[in-house]
């Protein structure tokens, strides 16, 4: 009875300490090496007029770390190592390792899909976190997550070129099914046009781009291999601004713009 007493006062104390280190406060920072931005870098150089300044960079969880930035004590760090956020004791650290393509939300959260470790990472700076979401549907787990986009109603539409459909998911990252799964070969880019509601998706292996509806059915089918304007040859990424179509067709070499039925536009 003493044992069992024991290891239950010593389970409530280690779940305590987990708590309270799991709830240390941090901070999401652009630059992991604590430097800061390089004020200089700017795109085009001089004597141009600058467009671009070069603001830092994302890779993983470098990119989270005390929101006081002080050096943690001998408690933390041995409260840090034994939940695992300490080096070394993860197999596989949670950094990017072949980003895809990226959106922001409305909140601020950057999403960018990673095919290399299958799955959504999303850097939450409000909160202070990074969040990895892997789960598609049908208890399947993501396999080639390449485009991202908010859709109808803050849903976040992931296309997945290895399970040829289009993931649904909350906000939170729960799944709320996926649409395409009877037409797409292989989805890559995507698009949606809060207008109309409708999705644009790239499929690549099919030379064309399908459009769905708001529920997910299939409303028309823009394009077909070939090389004249209107036509493809591998597409791969899209985006819409306005009325406008932008379109990367890569084996044609060209960036085609279209309007939102698909006529080409000169």
């Amino acid at each position: 009875m003493q044992l069992t007493l024991s290891r239950t006062v010593h389970a409530i104390y280690l779940s305590m300490l987990l708590t309270a280190c799991a709830e240390l406060p941090t901070k999401m920072s652009f630059y992991p090496d604590g430097t800061g931005a390089d004020a200089t870098r700017f795109w085009p150089d001089l004597p141009e007029v600058p467009r671009y300044q070069y603001a830092g960079q994302l890779t993983g969880e470098q990119n989270f770390g005390p929101a006081e930035r002080s050096e943690p004590g001998v408690g933390e760090k041995l409260l840090r190592w034994i939940v695992g956020l300490g080096s070394g004791y993860r197999q596989m650290p949670r950094i990017l390792v072949r980003p895809q393509s990226g959106m922001v939300d409305a909140a601020g959260r950057i999403y960018v899909t990673d095919t290399g470790r299958k799955a959504v990472f999303v850097f939450d700076d409000l909160q202070g976190k990074l969040h990895i979401w892997k789960q598609a549907d049908r208890g399947d787990e993501f396999a080639d997550p390449v485009g991202i986009v908010q859709g109808a109603d803050g849903e976040i539409l992931v296309t997945d070129a290895g399970l040829h459909r289009v993931i649904r998911l909350h906000e939170d990252g729960s799944v709320l099914g996926s649409i395409g799964a009877d037409v797409l070969q292989r989805p890559t880019g995507i698009a949606f046009d809060a207008a109309t509601r409708q999705a644009f998706v790239v499929d690549t292996l099919a030379h064309d781009i399908k459009v769905f509806d708001a529920v997910g059915s299939l409303v028309r089918i823009i394009g077909e291999h070939g090389t004249v304007p209107g036509k493809f040859n591998a597409p791969t990424h899209i985006s819409i601004a306005g009325d406008r179509l932008y379109v990367t067709d890569t084996l044609n070499a060209r960036l085609q713009v279209l309007d939102l039925e698909g006529n080409p536009v000169n």
